[in-house]
């Protein structure tokens, strides 16, 4: 993974109030400035913009006074572009992060602080958590440290440091899987305790239930035989419930009766009250009657004027469909007369809007066909040109054979060269030990003659060697004189080729505008045609020629239909007088009265027929009632009867009900104990199952105990020491080529504690001068650095330097550069005050403050 900072731009971030924007290039880069001028913002300003605040508190990175700020970084992983977008927001005294967004394959995306920290963690291919609250543990470490942490991992609690170190180099799992042993550990041989509290009654409750069981089986024998005694009761009160059913119907007779009688006695006298209103209703409907024969005369008398304004209306309904047809007519020769005056208005418009594009295209034309006429002096410079350049495809490929003849031959000679060095090395070993050295090749002793040969042979072959290298030197020489040679050709021709590139550019555009010319007069001869057309018709009135016809047809119609609109008008004149609406109002009252009459002579047969039918059923109900009541005193005796056995019968139901509640009772008690024994049973099974669960508890434990923890200390052990081995050789050689003496060593032990001697003596890291310290904190960086990439699969790409030089003289100065170049990053950014670090950097950027505003400059390429 290759990740790489291409810009960024800050926005109200501590000293930086205006819209700041700094490309940053690959290679190594320096911010220089003096203290407190705002370097280690643009340093702090990264780590926001892809981890969010994080551990740091938005005060510190909001500037004072403003309400909000924001960061755009642009950054490459892979080749691959992308933007971020974070902003911070004051709300009263605190400040917040906000939405951002990221810009991937030019998609832009909004989200959350969490989902955003998630998604840039797998884009720059950080295999860690994603804590909204701390920043990336791999990026402090592996790509950046801010200048207050670089030397206070040295000082840490070894306890503290291992533990950071286990998250950075991503083993702490192995910490958390024993943790996690030990909690079940503890857990169950808790849940062990609780159940053995619980199992330790399991033979006291056996018992228990054995006593139960055999309880309820006296309980259910009783039940048993009061069931018998109910069955024996139960026979006797069926036959005394025959006897009473016997009875039963003359019972409900006799109250039969007792309801039926004085309904009877209500009837009869409702239904003399009917009868006398019936008679009442009768004397209203004849009065009724006689008052519509009446009017009966007087509509024979209106009926013939009434008729006569009957007519006149159905004459006015008769006509009305012309007199519409009269009125479409109008309406359609108006619309129709307008739309001939429009068309004649939009052929003289069209007319002088033609004219007067004709006359400007006619100039237009005029001015281009000036402007083509240097066309066949370029088309002929274009065939002069191309001739001039077709020798440069040779020439290209001829220039591509000697690049690659002197590459070879200079390969060639550096493996000789290597072959020679690797034999000397193996001879002057061979000589520094002397008789009874290995041979070379055959990998025998040697002796003292064996050996003066082998350097002779040696000699006369680097000799050779040095002679054929010579040779090749010589040829390159050669080639590059030929490749100078023919480069001056190709510039040549190349210059002439952009030449022909530029001609044939503006022959296509002339070449495009005498087309337009031709099509220009195409559109013009169209023009004209129509102009004078529209001249013609215009002269003619040969337009709209439908509608004209439609206009005259209409005309004719609208001669016809005129006569039946004024005999409509005169007849509605006639019916609108005041005469004609008092017959038709009269006319049609009496007529609704008239049309009652049936109605009336239906009810009046209705009234008899009821009056009649109530007569009958007075006298039915009457003859009835009597036989009622005869009948009431032949039975009445039934009932003192029945309620003597219905005594009986009570007493037997009650021995019954006594008899079932106690077996209820037994019941519900059985109901008790089966639950009881229900229960125990459930709970002698739980704790079965619970001594079963005890023994597999202790086995999970002995297991736990003495053999996956341990196995799983000695994975964590083994990985840690693999990487602190690697860790010790980097940090070793970082610091000696840091210090270069001999006097002060360094190691790291199992914890990676930082371990300072002198002289054989243990130093203390704070009895150490500043340049020794620093040195320290950055060998230790730069190894853990290194370490972390490796362990995350992170290229040397980007490596961020804080203020690294604090308490540096000049050779270690200088020495850095060494460890620079070692480090072989694609990109390294720097942020200090030192200006001897200018010397050995790709780009300067100068960072002054004016007041409380931070200002940036490019001053410098080296």
């Amino acid at each position: 993974m290759i990740l790489l900072i291409r810009k960024i731009s800050l926005h109200n971030i501590r000293s930086y109030k205006e819209n700041t924007e700094i490309v940053i290039p690959a290679g190594t880069i320096l911010f220089q400035g003096d203290i407190g001028c705002g370097k280690s913002t643009i340093l702090s300003a990264i780590e926001f913009a892809l981890f969010g605040l994080g551990d740091v508190d938005g005060n510190n990175l909001l500037r004072s006074g403003e309400k909000k700020g924001s960061v755009l970084l642009e950054f490459q992983v892979n080749n691959n572009n992308y933007q971020i977008f974070r902003s911070i927001i004051r709300r009263d005294k605190k400040v917040t992060q906000a939405e951002g967004y990221i810009v991937d394959a030019d998609v832009e995306t909004t989200y959350s602080v969490s989902e955003m920290k998630s998604k840039i963690l797998k884009i720059i291919n950080i295999n860690e958590k994603a804590q909204t609250r701390t920043t990336s543990v791999i990026y402090r470490y592996a790509i950046f440290t801010p200048q207050e942490m670089m030397k206070q991992i040295l000082s840490e609690v070894p306890e503290k440091r291992l533990g950071i170190l286990r998250r950075a180099f991503n083993i702490e799992e192995y910490s958390t899987v024993k943790k996690n042993a030990e909690t079940f550990l503890d857990w169950s041989t808790g849940e062990m305790r609780v159940n053995f509290g619980i199992t330790k009654d399991l033979q006291e409750k056996e018992t228990s239930l054995y006593e139960l069981n055999k309880k309820v089986g006296f309980l259910t024998t009783d039940v048993e035989k009061d069931q018998v005694k109910i069955s024996e009761l139960d026979k006797k009160t069926k036959q005394l419930k025959e006897n009473i059913d016997s009875l039963k119907p003359k019972q409900v007779l006799v109250l039969q009766l007792q309801v039926s009688i004085p309904l009877l006695n209500n009837t009869i006298e409702r239904n003399q009250n009917t009868l006398k209103q019936e008679q009442e209703r009768f004397e209203l409907l004849k009065g009724e009657l006689d008052s519509i024969i009446t009017k009966e005369h007087l509509v024979e008398k209106l009926k013939p004027a009434y008729e006569r304004y009957i007519s006149l209306k159905d004459k006015l309904k008769e006509l009305e469909p012309t007199v519409k047809l009269h009125d479409i007519a109008e309406k359609e020769k108006t619309k129709l007369e307008q739309f001939i005056d429009n068309e004649r208005r939009n052929l003289e418009s069209e007319t002088n809007k033609l004219t007067e594009e004709k006359k400007a295209e006619l100039e237009k034309l005029e001015r281009e066909e000036k402007s083509i006429k240097e066309l066949s002096v370029l088309e002929e410079k274009e065939l002069s040109l191309k001739k001039s350049i077709s020798e440069l495809p040779t020439l290209r490929e001829r220039s591509s054979n000697i690049e690659s003849l002197i590459s070879k031959n200079r390969a060639e000679g550096l493996t000789m060269e290597e072959q020679i060095s690797k034999k000397q090395k193996e001879i002057e070993k061979v000589i520094s030990i002397g008789e009874g050295a290995p041979c070379p090749t055959c990998r025998q002793k040697m002796s003292l003659s064996h050996i003066s040969k082998v350097k002779a042979e040696f000699d006369q072959e680097k000799l050779g060697v040095g002679e054929h290298i010579g040779y090749l030197n010589s040829t390159i020489t050669t080639y590059e004189d030929k490749k100078r040679e023919n480069k001056i050709l190709i510039d040549n021709l190349e210059s002439k080729e952009e030449y022909l590139k530029a001609i044939q550019r503006e022959i296509g555009k002339l070449t495009e505008r005498k087309n337009s010319i031709q099509r220009s007069k195409k559109t013009l001869q169209i023009r004209e045609l129509r102009i004078n057309e529209n001249i013609q018709n215009l002269s003619k009135q040969n337009y709209s020629l439908e509608k004209r016809g439609k206009l005259s047809q209409i005309l004719k119609e609208m001669a016809i239909l005129t006569k039946a609109k004024e005999l409509y008008t005169e007849t509605e004149q006639t019916i609108s007088k005041p005469e004609f609406d008092r017959i038709e109002f009269r006319y049609v009252e009496n007529l609704q009265e008239i049309k009652r009459k049936s109605k009336i002579e239906k009810e009046i047969q209705d009234v008899n027929i009821s009056i009649d039918a109530l007569k009958i059923e007075i006298n039915s109900d009457e003859r009835k009632l009597h036989e009622n009541e005869t009948l009431f005193n032949k039975n009445k005796d039934a009932i003192r009867d029945l309620e003597v056995l219905e005594d009986t019968m009570g007493s037997l139901e009650k021995e019954m009900s006594e008899i079932r509640q106690r077996i209820s009772g037994r019941r519900s008690e059985l109901k008790i104990l089966e639950s009881n024994l229900h229960e125990l049973e459930k709970e002698v099974k739980d704790k079965k199952a619970r001594h079963q669960n005890m023994q597999i508890f202790q086995q999970t434990n002995n297991w736990l105990e003495q053999h996956f923890i341990p196995a799983v200390q000695d994975i964590e052990r083994h990985v840690l020491q693999s990487i602190n081995e690697e860790f010790n050789q980097l940090f070793q050689r970082w610091f000696a080529i840091l210090m270069d003496t001999g006097d002060i060593s360094v190691e790291a032990d199992s914890n990676f504690t930082p371990i300072i001697t002198q002289s054989g003596y243990s130093l203390s890291v704070n009895s150490l001068s500043g340049g020794e310290k620093t040195s320290v904190a950055l060998a230790y960086r730069l190894a853990l650095n290194t370490m972390l990439k490796k362990i995350a699969g992170m290229d040397n790409a980007l490596l961020i330097l804080d203020e690294p030089t604090d308490g540096f003289g000049k050779e270690q100065l200088i020495r850095l550069r060494q460890v620079l170049d070692e480090l072989k990053s694609a990109q390294i950014i720097m942020v200090s005050h030192e200006r001897e670090l200018e010397s050995f950097v790709d780009k300067i950027y100068r960072v002054t403050k004016d007041g409380n505003q931070s200002r940036i400059e490019v001053v410098g390429y080296n």
